[in-house]
């Protein structure tokens, strides 16, 4: 969505945020243009700290926003967006899935909606 970036950080409140972009693996270009070439702009340290905004006609250094990507599937991930020399974690056996549920997602939904 153009201009969501900086709409997120100026909603935090710091121009140093932690900020997660979800499945970049769904990212696909159609007759709206090419958002893997939006992001490859926002994310590559050689040119966003001069980066500039051109739906809000803003400049603004990103250079010190923490930027984590997370994808299902790295092949289908465009090749610009790709990591290059970055930490990969590893896929997640079945029962390592499962203890995650039990120690941290079951709990927190059972506070949540109030079950026992």
């Amino acid at each position: 969505m153009p201009g969501r970036v900086i709409q997120e950080i100026r909603k935090c409140g710091s121009n140093n945020p932690v900020f997660m972009l979800d499945e970049v693996d769904k990212v696909g270009t159609d007759f709206r243009g090419d958002p893997a070439s939006a992001a490859l702009e926002v994310l590559d340290p050689q040119q966003n700290d001069t980066f500039t905004d051109h739906y809000l006609d803003v400049p603004f250094d990103l250079s010190h926003v923490f930027f984590i990507a997370t994808a299902n599937y790295m092949d289908m991930v465009p090749s610009a967006l790709r990591p290059h020399g970055s930490d990969h974690a590893p896929e997640l056996h079945h029962r390592e899935k499962l203890e995650i549920a039990r120690r941290y997602l079951v709990p927190r939904q059972l506070v949540d909606t109030g079950l026992r």
